[in-house]
């Protein structure tokens, strides 16, 4: 039986005899032109081989990372180094972001979706093709290298996908753990950054696609955050009573402020024994000073004023400039301060949502 055929014959029986696929079994033969389309690009760029051109061991060799952070942490940039970094790996990414704008094809009801709903109605879709796509890799692709990423705003699927991974009868993975931590403040101005130079890239190609400009919330932020702590000291916990067990090594990063940096703050394995406690290191990271560069908010506060209108129908609006006129005024520059201020006198009420969440985050 060919390849292809296996893949597809595999992703009907999943469909068809397990309910954790109920959104995708809505539309089959969509599901498979997206995992085999996205397997054949994989496959064509030797970042994966088919069982059949593996040699003959009992168990193969592979590496799974799980690369952890809260949004606007910076992940990306961070796995392409670690992809850089070790190009022999050929990491294959994997994370619950990649297919989501496929969403059409599965559910037919989000057609008015706005951008600060996008991600929360199509976690489920999203989950699912994930799932059925590390599935996959591990029965006919064992040993292939994985970096998935994610904020830890949950620590049951990820322990189970971690033991997932030990225990598979095909394979010998070794688990890292490894999280980027960065200041509070420049996490949040990273998310609004990105969304606004997103909503003005769409504006000037005059697309009215759904998903490419989803938003994070300020309280989703700091929600996740506080989620994040929670689980990452628990799989320390775990680590720490058992040693190579569900997890093999530890490792905390800043982010890169010039080429050369060295981001590679803490690593916790059998040979490197630290004596520093890795959520200290974390709250340290987190708790930095950050000063937003004055010619870049600038710019982002003129793009939204550009683009107002857009932001007031995605609800994302309020949002961003109660949280901008937070960071910025923290910063006490009067140039920005009257920018941002005249930003919130269009909103209908001063509210102080924001300054409230960030003081009681400090």
């Amino acid at each position: 039986m060919q390849e292809k055929e296996k893949i597809i014959n595999f992703i009907d029986e999943k469909l068809n005899h397990n309910d954790d696929f109920s959104i995708l079994k809505q539309e089959p033969e969509n599901c498979k032109q997206i995992i085999c389309s996205f397997l054949s690009e994989l496959k064509s760029n030797d970042f994966i081989k088919y069982i059949s051109d593996l040699p003959n061991l009992s168990k193969r060799q592979g590496e799974a990372i799980f690369l952890e952070a809260p949004t606007g942490s910076g992940k990306d940039r961070l796995f392409l180094q670690l992809s850089l970094e070790h190009p022999e790996k050929r990491y294959v990414e994997l994370n619950m972001d990649m297919f989501r704008n496929k969403y059409k094809f599965f559910i037919k009801d989000l057609k008015e979706l706005n951008d600060i709903d996008f991600a929360k109605a199509t976690n489920e879709f999203s989950y699912e093709l994930f799932i059925l796509i590390q599935e996959i890799l591990l029965k006919y692709y064992p040993g292939t290298n994985v970096v998935i990423t994610g904020t830890l705003r949950e620590k049951e699927w990820n322990e189970q996908l971690m033991r997932r991974y030990k225990q598979d009868d095909k394979t010998n993975y070794s688990i890292k753990l490894i999280t980027l931590a960065i200041s509070i403040k420049e996490g949040l101005y990273s998310i609004i950054e990105r969304y606004v130079r997103i909503v003005e890239s769409k504006r000037n190609k005059g697309s009215s696609s759904k998903g490419d400009a989803r938003y994070t919330s300020s309280e989703y932020f700091y929600e996740t955050n506080e989620k994040f702590k929670r689980n990452f000291e628990e799989f320390v916990s775990l680590y720490k009573k058992a040693p190579g067990e569900l997890i093999d090594s530890i490792e905390i990063y800043k982010r890169k402020r010039f080429t050369h940096d060295r981001n590679l703050v803490y690593v916790l394995n059998k040979e490197n024994g630290e004596s520093r406690d890795p959520i200290s290191i974390i709250d340290w990271l987190r708790n930095q000073e950050y000063n937003i560069p004055l010619n870049d908010a600038k710019e982002v506060l003129d793009l939204i004023k550009t683009n107002s209108e857009y932001l007031m129908e995605q609800n994302t609006y309020r949002d961003i400039v109660e949280t901008l006129a937070v960071l910025l005024n923290y910063r006490r520059k009067t140039p920005i301060e009257s920018l941002a201020n005249r930003l919130t006198e269009s909103l209908d009420d001063n509210r102080t949502d924001n300054l409230e969440a960030y003081q009681q985050w400090k």
